[in-house]
């Protein structure tokens, strides 16, 4: 019989709230058999404990957000997964805040630590609900449905379907916890060639790409275009190899396969730190306007305008 685990020592991360902009650590404490997973907001008087089960899940809009009473915390479930898949029964999580720092958007921080401390093993057996018959539970407001069916392992695939023409159906598929970190690394390849290279880069160069009469910038911008690309299908062919070395094949490139190309290397002079901050402070800017017109329901189609004030007045110029 398996038996429960904790952590054998504790971590702390810091970084930025994705929702409040705050300042956060997050600290994750071995705690005793059948505690389970427990937040306390060391933030506030009587540093209140909210306990991390499905019955104090109060809201999922761009987040999980978990609430005991009036005391909340939110974006806890990269942090839920990673606890999870590598096989912490029992913790005690303290952050001095409103939600845990979003990191660099994925679980891979909290997998990371959690290997580093390693994990204790306790006496207590471990707790399993059994599935013995299909069972499906339905959202008729939102449209949300899970469906469990009877199996010998833990498999997971998740579907999403999104009313719109650009970003329609998504679907995703865990049929091993032990490839939980190899998930998170795919995860990572697809959100820089979907979030940072096609919905950020390609609509910025756009007007580079239409400007025939500067023909050196339009060049450069086709090249970085073309090297990124190249680069983000090596990332990706060790997970997709035939539709990675056919559009690998389709592109006019100097390498004959993309299964005998040289790995990419990080280059230094590719960096371009300045340049990198400008961008961001962009991007922040687009995605709090992005918000506020989702907030307030104003449609896409509708222009609104907008004043954006900037504490360095060379990022807006």
């Amino acid at each position: 019989m398996l038996k429960q685990n904790t952590l054998n020592g504790s971590f702390s991360l810091c970084g930025k709230g994705l929702h409040t902009g705050l300042s956060l650590t997050v600290t994750f404490n071995p705690a005793d058999e059948n505690h389970g997973y427990k937040i306390q907001r060391i933030d506030l008087p009587g540093m209140p404990v909210i306990d991390a089960v499905a019955e104090n899940v109060v809201d999922t809009q761009r987040g999980t957000v978990l609430a005991k009473g009036d005391v909340r915390c939110s974006t806890v479930e990269h942090a839920m997964a990673a606890l999870y898949a590598l096989g912490v029964d029992n913790v005690l999580i303290q952050v001095n805040g409103p939600e845990f720092p979003i990191l660099d958007g994925s679980a891979i921080l909290y997998v990371k630590e959690i290997q580093r401390v390693g994990l204790k093993q306790q006496n207590a057996p471990k707790d399993y609900y059994v599935i013995h018959k299909k069972m499906e539970f339905r959202d008729d407001k939102t449209g949300a449905c899970i469906t469990l069916l009877p199996d010998e392992a833990f498999s997971i695939t998740s579907m999403i379907s999104f009313n719109s023409q650009v970003l329609n159906c998504q679907f995703a598929t865990l049929d091993n916890m032990e490839n939980f970190e190899l998930g998170i690394a795919v995860q990572k390849v697809y959100d820089f060639i979907w979030d940072e290279f096609c919905d950020w880069y390609i609509e910025m160069v756009k007007p580079r790409l239409y400007n025939s009469d500067d023909t050196a910038s339009q060049n450069a911008a086709l090249w970085t275009l073309k090297t990124v690309l190249i680069d983000a299908l090596k990332l990706l062919h060790p997970y997709m190899p035939f539709i990675t070395e056919e559009i690998f094949c389709t592109l006019q490139n100097e390498e004959e396969s993309i299964m005998i190309s040289a790995w990419p290397k990080y280059a230094e002079e590719r960096s371009f730190a300045k340049e990198e901050k400008a961008i961001e402070t962009i991007k922040e800017a687009v995605r709090g306007i992005r918000n506020i017109r989702s907030e307030m329901n104003v449609a896409p189609s509708r222009k609104a305008g907008v004043y954006v004030v900037s504490e360095d007045e060379g990022i807006l110029n």
